[in-house]
């Protein structure tokens, strides 16, 4: 799998910046600073390493059964959606790379493990040569939005085989309905989740024998409560349930979990939780990663505690801070490294800090 993308004159990111993907890859920043940008770039780069058009890019890629958008243009890829400008992209796996620069729908250099590649009668689709699929230059994506879908309140069985939970998390009902009528094991472990985090409260399928066909409901339960459709809890109860559900999903083979603003509704409290679940989910299955936007200070602490207790290798961890210079009207992507204690080498000024600020002004 892919572990390094470098790229130049994308979007708001005017000079060549660096992403190297760890197991636990994170985006702080400010507001419009360029986070989602960053965010959705896997999602372009897999669209043309899958070959499923002939042009180099498409700003509108697959996901599963979603089309993730970065633009209705070229023009809305490229640094101040100047129509002449390259869009420059250089991407690495341990074994291989490639280097590419397109304009429009033409690549104007391409090179396959720094060798230059003649483009002269040479027949491309997307980024294949041929349709030739590269060995492990490869990006097998699951993209989950900031914004989850409300959960209905009955459903019926769907057969389908979901290996992607969806973009608003639609998926994650009735993968949990499917295990319910198999082995309950990833229902146990999402109940078992649910239990630990959010006061006792235990979740659960519940099978409903309905007039014309058997329905199923979601629900949550403690000791001395009766079920409740998760139709009628918190927001936060069923926001946070695809990513729960995601990360307990099985993998044969890599996959980066893309999760715009896992806290969405979320008590700040259980922040710091849900960033635990996704490092327990990668060291119980080292096929899953996950590249993670967030403004949740408490989220960026527990890694941090989770390096510092040994649990979590530093290796493993990258966090990466997205700043827009106002001066040069560019943004530029800023590694901060973190040593085995869970200290960082540095912190930009401002972020998180606005706690204890205002304690201050108190």
């Amino acid at each position: 799998m892919i572990n390094r993308i470098s790229f130049k004159n994308y979007k708001i990111f005017k000079e060549q910046q660096t992403l190297i993907l760890r197991p636990i890859t994170v985006l702080i920043g400010k507001n419009n600073s360029g986070k989602s940008a960053i965010a959705k770039l896997p999602t372009l780069i897999a669209g043309s390493l899958r070959g499923d058009f002939s042009a180099p890019l498409n700003w509108q890629n697959k996901v599963g059964d979603d089309s993730i958008e970065l633009g209705t243009s070229y023009e809305d890829l490229v640094y101040n959606r100047n129509a002449i400008t390259s869009l420059e992209i250089d991407i690495a796996s341990e074994k291989e790379s490639l280097q590419v620069v397109v304009l429009k729908n033409e690549i104007l250099q391409y090179s396959i493990n720094g060798e230059e590649i003649e483009l002269n009668n040479t027949k491309f689709k997307g980024f294949l040569i041929n349709g030739t699929k590269f060995e492990t230059l490869k990006l097998n994506l699951d993209y989950i939005g900031a914004f989850r879908t409300i959960p209905e309140s009955s459903y019926s069985m769907n057969l389908d085989d979901f290996s992607k939970i969806g973009i608003d998390g639609r998926n994650a009902y009735s993968i949990l309905i499917q295990d319910f009528e198999s082995d309950k094991t990833l229902l146990s472990n999402v109940s078992k989740w649910y239990e630990n985090n959010f006061e006792n409260w235990k979740l659960d399928v519940l099978k409903i024998d309905a007039k014309t066909e058997i329905q199923y409901q979601v629900a949550i339960s403690n000791n001395g409560i009766d079920s409740i459709n998760i139709t009628n809890v918190g927001q936060g109860i069923h926001q946070v349930l695809p990513l729960i559900v995601r990360s307990y999903m099985p993998e044969d083979e890599p996959v980066l979990v893309i999760i715009e603003e896992p806290e969405t509704h979320l008590h700040p409290s259980a922040h710091g939780n849900l960033a635990q679940r996704f490092v327990e989910s990668f060291l119980d299955n080292n096929n899953r990663h996950y590249l993670v936007e967030t403004h949740s200070q408490n989220f960026v602490l527990r890694l941090r505690k989770l390096v510092a207790e040994g649990i979590l290798n530093k290796e493993d961890l990258a966090i990466y801070y997205v700043d827009f210079e106002e001066e040069k009207k560019e943004s530029v992507l800023r590694l901060i490294e973190i040593d085995d204690k869970g200290e960082v080498e540095w912190w930009p000024e401002g972020v998180f800090s606005e706690s204890l600020k205002e304690v201050i002004e108190i």
